[in-house]
């Protein structure tokens, strides 16, 4: 909230029991005391001491503190601007003597004026700046902030306010708050916030580091499973081979649809060209399939225990990265459910029915003589 420099002026007093309770700092507007387009006579817009009048800033900011505000929430404002007046008598320009183009600095009121010829110029030059933020830091006042910091062309103001107060944090905007802290409290700040990211960044690369001996515990578990029960299948069936999953990807170049020959209760199957040139069928075991690796490896040895002229004959397996599939012996004349109820399946059931009645009436005969 922005206030006057006084608490009470004209017979106007600010509420300042309420103000302490409801703000979180008042920003005192400690300039503009002095303005030529309301006076005709020159003046300090923005003088720290007046020994002649209370209009300055010590006599208010030490009203407010007599009245009950703390100066841990008062912020003195400060002007990167001036006034200039024409002066009627060019050889009457009060607070100085007589004086050609020169900027002079006067300590009794900390204030700066400029006097060419007519023309009589009031503002805070660097000299200024320097004894308000040293003010400021004297009586315990929250912060200090400027009007406006866009008047400082070249930096001169804000460096002044930097090299006298370094530990301070300014902050200069139209209306904008600086806040000085104790170096302790500063302090406190700087380290939880150095804490708080170094115990992020610990907690991050632990995470990380705990999903990558996972990942690589995972893979060693799955190499360590599969070599066993790889050999568990070689030292039961010597005439078995093991297939790496990469020889199965190109044999069946990476089991793409046209290589697909059927699907069922187990899982796809593909069609294969081996590096040597044999045909092979490659019985898949679905994701969704529920059955495990025992369960997988009694298949194989059973599967492999029953080599006959008329069954498909067992090449091997592959039990890399969690895949599981069998590699068959490809044969391109298609399975039996296909002749029974695939292209001659009219001609099967045609003939069955030509034939119902005689194979009714030997039953008859045959019952009848058993009889």
């Amino acid at each position: 909230m922005g206030v006057r420099y006084s608490p009470s002026l004209q017979s106007v007093s600010y509420p300042i029991d309420s103000m302490k309770r409801n703000l979180d700092w008042a920003h005192v507007v400690a300039y503009d005391y002095h303005m030529p387009s309301r006076e005709n006579f020159t003046g300090n817009h923005a003088a720290l001491y007046n020994p002649s009048s209370n209009i300055s800033i010590d006599f208010g900011i030490r009203e407010w503190l007599s009245g009950g505000y703390p100066a841990s929430k008062l912020v003195l404002g400060m002007p990167y601007h001036g006034y200039a007046w024409k002066l009627v008598n060019p050889t009457d320009n009060s607070i100085g003597a007589p004086a050609s183009a020169r900027s002079v600095y006067n300590s009794t009121y900390v204030v700066n004026y400029f006097v060419a010829g007519s023309t009589w110029i009031n503002f805070d030059d660097v000299e200024t700046v320097r004894a308000k933020i040293s003010y400021a830091k004297e009586k315990g006042l929250l912060g200090y902030n400027v009007y406006q910091v866009s008047n400082d062309d070249n930096w001169a103001l804000s460096l002044a306010v930097l090299i006298t107060n370094s530990h301070n944090m300014f902050m200069s905007s139209a209306g904008g708050v600086n806040l000085k802290r104790p170096k302790s409290r500063i302090l406190i700040i700087i380290l939880t916030t150095i804490a708080a990211v170094i115990i992020l960044l610990g907690l991050a690369f632990y995470f990380t580091r705990i999903r990558i001996l996972k990942s690589k515990s995972k893979g060693t578990k799955l190499k360590v499973n599969n070599a066993a029960a790889a050999g568990d299948f070689d030292n039961n069936n010597p005439d078995m081979i093991v297939y790496s999953l990469a020889d199965i990807e190109k044999a069946t170049d990476q089991f793409i649809s046209e290589n697909k020959l059927r699907e069922g209760g187990f899982g796809p199957v593909y069609k294969g060209v081996l590096p040597g040139g044999q045909e092979i069928a490659v019985k898949k075991l679905s994701k969704s399939s529920t059955q495990g690796c025992d369960e997988f490896k009694n298949e194989v040895m059973l599967t492999a225990k029953l080599q006959h002229l008329n069954l498909v004959k067992v090449l091997g397996f592959c039990i890399d990265r969690e895949e599981k599939m069998l590699i068959y012996e490809y044969m391109p004349n298609k399975s039996l459910d296909y002749y029974l109820f695939g292209q001659h399946s009219a001609s099967f059931y045609a003939w069955i029915s030509i034939n119902k009645k005689r194979f009714e009436c030997d039953l008859v005969l045959y019952c009848i003589t058993i009889s």
